[in-house]
């Protein structure tokens, strides 16, 4: 994917990552990868999502994301949320939801700005 300019999940993470609101919390929204190593709030989910990828489009149906292979719930019984960061066609994407919806990549409304060093 990454040599054709397709979607390549730069970070995926699933758990309690939303506000009660159900907007992603404001500590996360600066996020960087390096970031969840060490916070038992969530999981990294990019490599099972990464596996689900097929001709640069990614799509997950409604329901819960645990089901996954390679993926674990980090907080049974609680509601749960999905942050994804990915690469397509050049340019950084960043997207937001809860674990029941549906996953489909990639969409231009996706896309942010990425300041650089």
């Amino acid at each position: 994917e990454d040599e054709k300019n397709g979607l390549v999940i730069v970070f995926a993470i699933y758990g309690l990552l939303g506000s009660e609101k159900g907007e992603l919390k404001k500590e996360l929204r600066d996020f960087e990868a390096k970031d969840f190593r060490n916070d038992d709030r969530f999981v990294d989910i990019s490599l099972p999502l990464q596996c689900c990828v097929e001709d640069s489009r990614l799509i997950l149906w409604e329901g819960s994301k645990a089901n996954l292979p390679g993926v674990w719930d980090p907080a049974p019984g609680e509601e749960k949320f999905i942050l994804i960061r990915y690469k397509y066609q050049k340019s950084m994407h960043q997207f937001f939801c809860a674990e029941e919806e549906a996953i489909k990549l990639p969409k231009n409304s996706h896309r942010i700005s990425v300041s650089g060093p």
